[in-house]
Formats: structure tokens, C-alpha cells, sequence
């Protein structure tokens, strides 16, 4: 990305108006981080079926409600430093820094030590990324074996044949630390509401285009806003994209950013069961994808098919693969194109992925391994072809800003992510970000997934024949 300042991609004028599309990690960060970095004149709207309802003439937001399809609400998410990519892994542990001063709330963060591992072969991607944690000073310990893994996990279970942990990694509550971003944005918008300055709306619905219309040059047109479900518009100077998974629907991304579907389960355990497991770490097979989070005790925002008893303790299994495509027919620029977007049903999940968490339980927790699931879900990851974001203002209209392609690893840079979003928008991204993170010149079709060296696995996969298989009911 070649560093662009507003007022070439916008005029001598400020920012009257922006409109940020999606409140996930990448848009309610950017809203978090314009509120608090002189845009103070700048009316700003976060739009999101899920949102709390907030303006100035509603000064007391209502209740929101989670989104379960989205990646960023959920019981558990590992945030670790642990990157094949320097640039990652530095970024990554400045916002673990963050997280353990308490950011996103009080308990959130649990440092339990992540373990990282491969089969028989290894993995490149294991070995550079212990390699840039202790060039960190993360506290770093090789298992050279599967006895030596065998004994850190702690279970009486196996968790591969060889690798390391990083005692200084861990996981996060993802629904709490959601939550309580958007109660300091919240609390950011009411008090720039109470003042003379640029009025800040939280607005609940959904963006089915985006508005288009002319634009300075000849090849260029310009978005000034989106029109919602309801037929109503938002008009804005600028218009940020931070749809997630959604982001497709919207602008044609093709090549370049798609949805893909991956499995969760969870395992409701009992006090004296997760007592046994109090020295579990988070282990990440990266030759399978699987991997198990340690026990929470407070789900934040399960799908409702969680049936959670007061007391209950929840373990997470989940695969980190290259997931399932659902092609769904869509015309974001005006073109009818197919492109795979997120599924209306997101649980149960397909009999295959099922079995895929069954078995990597009985590898690891072999005394839990037959326990039937409480609850199961497909979480959506916005893919890219390298699993680097995309925040970039897009080549073809002008107003336009993306910032959306968490691939799966957004959430860990929640504490950072919105300050190098909005340095992106003003054209003074750090270099080695802008280059990771620009808009790609080349599409890569047909889109094979994730190749960033932490995903194998089944590359083609689609969602709808994977429930035909299941003998499941389809209603994406």
C-alpha cells in the first residue's frame, strides 16, 4: 500500500462523516480508537444487526444482542505471540501486553501456557515461530518428543509427536472482552455526545449495498454510504467495511477475501473434573488443526443450543483447518457473482467435523473422550490467500476503506488493531504492515484457502454437501 493521505483521498476538507460497517474486532477496535484520536468533530456510525442502540436522542443504549455466527463472540480465543512472521508475532505481543494489564475487563485473560505442536515431519511453521517468541523473551521450553509433550499437556493424553510451549501465551474470554469494548465505546460515545462536538450513533440494522455514485475521475466512482435492509440510507465522507465474514456480500472481494466455516464443540465438565485439569495449557495441533482450550467458567455468549447449568465448567475443541465454503449467490457491485459468505445455520455442526473433534478429544482427554457434546457451532473466518488482513482504501472507488481478512487470528490484536487501522486510513501505517496488508493486485482464483503455513487438511470441503452427508437438514 503506497501511504495516502486524506486530503488526496478526500480534499482539503476533515471528515464530516464516517460510517463503519460490522462492530467485530476490526470494526468496534476502529471505532474505539477514532473516539479517542481527534476526530472529535467527526460524526461517527458503527452499524450492526447486533448493536446496542445508542444516539443522542437515545443517550442510554439497549441491551444488545451477541451475534453467534461471528468469530469474535465465543467462549474462548488463544492469544499468543507465537508467529512464523516477525511482524505478527511483535504486534501480537504488544497487545498481550495490553491484555494482561486487564484490557476488555477484569479476568479476562488467563495465561496458561500455549503448546504448539506437529506429527511426524514436523512443521516450519512450529519451529519459526519459536524462534520469533524467545527472539521476544517469551519463556520457551522444546518438547522434543511425544513423551515430552505428553507430559506438559498433563491429561494422560497425547497432544503430538513433537514441539514446544510458550509459558508466557494463553487465551482470552472472547464474549467478556467484546463486552466490555463495547462498553467503553459506549461510555466514549455518551460522553462525546454530552459535548459540542461530532455526534456518535450506534445504529442497529443491517447494510444490504453500498451507495455508488460518481466520482473525481474517469474510471473512478465513489461510495458515499450504504442503504440498510430497511430501505433507509447512512451518508458518509468516508465508509469503513468491517464486516468480517460478511465483507463479500457487500463488495466483491473475490480471490482476495472469502468466508470459510470452521468447527467448534464444547464439553461441559464438572467441578472436580476441571480441577484435574487446572495445569492444562491450550494446545494447537498444527499438523491436524485441532486444538482444546482449557476450562472457562463463565461462557460468555454460546449459541443457544448451549444448555448451561449454574456451576457448569465448558471445554472448548475446535479445528483450525480450511473449513468449509458455502457459494451463495450475491451481487455487491451490482453484478450477480457467487461467493462463499456465512450459512444461516451454524449449529449443529457437519457429522465430519464432529467426528474430527470426537477423536482429537480422545487423543488429548482420553477420560472425556466419549462424553457427548453440550453444544457444537461453525464459527466463520474471513480467509485470505496469505492470512494477512486486508486494510486498505479499495483501488476502485474512492471513500472506501476496508478492513476485514482476520483469517482466523484477528481477535488476539483486538487491543491494537483499531490504533494501526486508523493510521492505515491516514496514510502513516508502519511499512512492514502496509506491505502485509494492502489491497492485492492479483486475485487468486479458484480461491484454495488459507496458505499462511497453519492450515492442512481438506482444502475442498462445501458446507451444504458436508450436511448432505450428515443426512442433516439444510437451510443456508
Amino acid at each position: 500500500m503506497t501511504p495516502t493521505s486524506l486530503s488526496i483521498i478526500h480534499g482539503p476538507a476533515p471528515l464530516d462523516s464516517i460510517l463503519i460497517i460490522g462492530a467485530g474486532v476490526f470494526g468496534l477496535s476502529t471505532t474505539l480508537s477514532l473516539l479517542t484520536s481527534g476526530y472529535a468533530y467527526t460524526k461517527i456510525t458503527l452499524l450492526d444487526p447486533y448493536l446496542p442502540t445508542l444516539s443522542t436522542s437515545h443517550p442510554s443504549p439497549s441491551a444488545p444482542s451477541p451475534n453467534s455466527h461471528a468469530a469474535s463472540i465465543d467462549s474462548s480465543r488463544i492469544i499468543r505471540p507465537d508467529y512464523a512472521l516477525p511482524p505478527y508475532a511483535k504486534l501480537a505481543s504488544q497487545a498481550q501486553n495490553k491484555w494482561r494489564r486487564g484490557y476488555g475487563g477484569e479476568g479476562v485473560y488467563r495465561e496458561s501456557g500455549v503448546i504448539l505442536s506437529a506429527e511426524t515431519g514436523g512443521s516450519e511453521y512450529v519451529g519459526s515461530a519459536m524462534g520469533n517468541a524467545q527472539g521476544l523473551g517469551y519463556r520457551v521450553e522444546g518438547l522434543g518428543s511425544k513423551e515430552s509433550v505428553q507430559r506438559v499437556l498433563g491429561t494422560g493424553g497425547e497432544g503430538g509427536e513433537r514441539g514446544y510451549v510458550n509459558w508466557g501465551s494463553g487465551w482470552a474470554d472472547a464474549g467478556r472482552a467484546m463486552e466490555g469494548c463495547m462498553e467503553m465505546a459506549v461510555e466514549a460515545a455518551r460522553e462525546r455526545n454530552g459535548k459540542e462536538q461530532g455526534q456518535v450513533v450506534f445504529k442497529r440494522g443491517r447494510a444490504s449495498k453500498l451507495i455508488v455514485r460518481n466520482g473525481n475521475g474517469k474510471e473512478k466512482r465513489r461510495v458515499v454510504g450504504a442503504t440498510l435492509d430497511d430501505g433507509s440510507e447512512i451518508l458518509a465522507d468516508l465508509t469503513i467495511v468491517a464486516a468480517g465474514a460478511w465483507s463479500g456480500a457487500l463488495v466483491d472481494l473475490r480471490g482476495r477475501a472469502e468466508a470459510r466455516g470452521q468447527v467448534l464443540a464444547y464439553l461441559s465438565i464438572t467441578d472436580e473434573e476441571k480441577e484435574r485439569l487446572k495445569g492444562m495449557p491450550v494446545v494447537l495441533n498444527l499438523s491436524t488443526g485441532m486444538f482444546a482450550i482449557p476450562p472457562i467458567d463463565s461462557v460468555s455468549a454460546l449459541p443457544p443450543a448451549q444448555k448451561r447449568r449454574t456451576g457448569d465448567w465448558v471445554l472448548k475443541v475446535a479445528r483450525h483447518a480450511f473449513g468449509y465454503a458455502n457459494p451463495t449467490a450475491v451481487a455487491p457491485e451490482g453484478e450477480d457473482i457467487v461467493v462463499s459468505v456465512p450459512a444461516k445455520v451454524f449449529s449443529p455442526i457437519p457429522v465430519e467435523g464432529e467426528k474430527a473433534c470426537r477423536s482429537f478429544l480422545q487423543q488429548t482427554i482420553p477420560w472425556l473422550g466419549d462424553r457427548p457434546f453440550s453444544s457444537t457451532r461453525i464459527c466463520w473466518y474471513t480467509d485470505t490467500p496469505t492470512g494477512d488482513f486486508l486494510i486498505d482504501y479499495h483501488p476502485k472507488y474512492e471513500g472506501l476503506f476496508l478492513a476485514t481478512g482476520g483469517s482466523g487470528h484477528g481477535f488476539k490484536f483486538l487491543p491494537v488493531l483499531g490504533d494501526k487501522i486508523v493510521s492505515a486510513i491516514e496514510g502513516r501505517l508502519e511499512e512492514e504492515f502496509a506491505k502485509l496488508w494492502r489491497w492485492p493486485r492479483e486475485k487468486v482464483l479458484p480461491f484454495r484457502g488459507c496458505e499462511d503455513g497453519s492450515r492442512l487438511g481438506d482444502r475442498g470441503m462445501i458446507l451444504e454437501q458436508e450436511w448432505v452427508k450428515s443426512e442433516g437438514k439444510w437451510e443456508g
